[in-house]
Formats: structure tokens, sequence, C-alpha cells
């Protein structure tokens, strides 16, 4: 089987010069993609976004590139979208994401009256608690598996506890 790109990457464009704004193999497979996914039942899609990251890890050096699709029912400019989607992924990496990590939250099957809520505040706590504690560098992760293994360290996380 062939890709998709060696499939279609010869296809002669028939758009006239000077009005082209993105590459046809770009459209080809954007339109495929969304064939493929039921874009008949995307009521009032307005655009399409395409977003390209690049980083690299400091301590490896390793460089990365990851180019990510988005559709919206919005139409906007390139930097408006762009702030959109850090918004979005910085909730992601937020307390929200720490507290699911660290205590599977969003699987939390805690359903008897205050119960889910009760302990949300009991991790949230826990959570500043560790986050406030600079006498080690080790993770967050690693901070709570200290806490779960040296009743020492867990005794200097409560009693360091700041008003």
């Amino acid at each position: 089987m062939t890709g998709f790109i060696e499939q279609f990457g010869t296809t002669t464009d028939p758009r006239v010069d000077g009005t082209k704004k993105h590459k046809l193999i770009d459209i080809l497979f954007i339109t495929l993609a969304a064939i493929l996914c039921g874009c008949d039942e995307w009521a009032g899609l307005k655009s399409i976004i395409e977003i390209t990251g690049e980083r690299t890890d400091k301590k490896t050096g390793l460089y990365q590139k990851e180019t990510h699709y988005y559709i919206s029912d919005l139409q906007q400019d390139a930097e408006s979208f762009n702030h959109l989607v850090r918004k979005h992924w910085s909730i992601e990496n937020s307390p929200h994401r720490v507290l699911d990590v660290a205590f599977k939250e969003d699987t939390s099957r805690k359903r008897a009256k205050n119960a889910a809520e009760n302990f949300a505040i009991l991790n949230r706590m826990a959570l500043n608690i560790v986050k406030a504690d600079n006498s080690t560098k080790a993770s967050m992760k690693r901070k709570w598996k200290m806490a779960g293994w040296d009743d020492q360290y867990l005794e200097h996380l409560l009693l360091n506890i700041k008003n």
C-alpha cells in the first residue's frame, strides 16, 4: 500500500498562481481526513487550524517538531487561534492535570453526598503543601512517594505548613 503523499504528491495543482495560500497536498490531506471523520456532521465549521510546535529537551538536547490540527466554528486570525489553543493546554498543564495525575481525580468513583467535593478540597490542600516544600528538588511525583515512604519527611511537610 502506498502512502498518501506518494499517491497524491504529484497531483497537478489546477489553481492559478498568486491565489495559492496552502499547498495542494495539505488541502487534499485535510479534505480526506474530514471526509473520514464525518465532516457532513460538522455544522457551522468555519476553520481548520494547523499549529506546528517545536521544542528541544534541555536535558537530552532532543529536538521535536509536532503538527496538530484543530477544527472550529470560529473565524479568527492565526494569532487568536494560537492564543486559544495555548489557553486550552495551559488548563491541561495546570493544577487540574497535576491532581488528576497524582490522585486520578478524573476517574474517581466517589459519589456519596459531598464526598467528591470534600476529597477534591483535601487533594488541593495536599498539593499545596507539597508544592510549598523547598527542602528538596525532587519532582512532585517523587515528593508524594517520599511522603508515603518516609514518616520524617511527611512530618516535615505537615509541620511546615505556611498560612
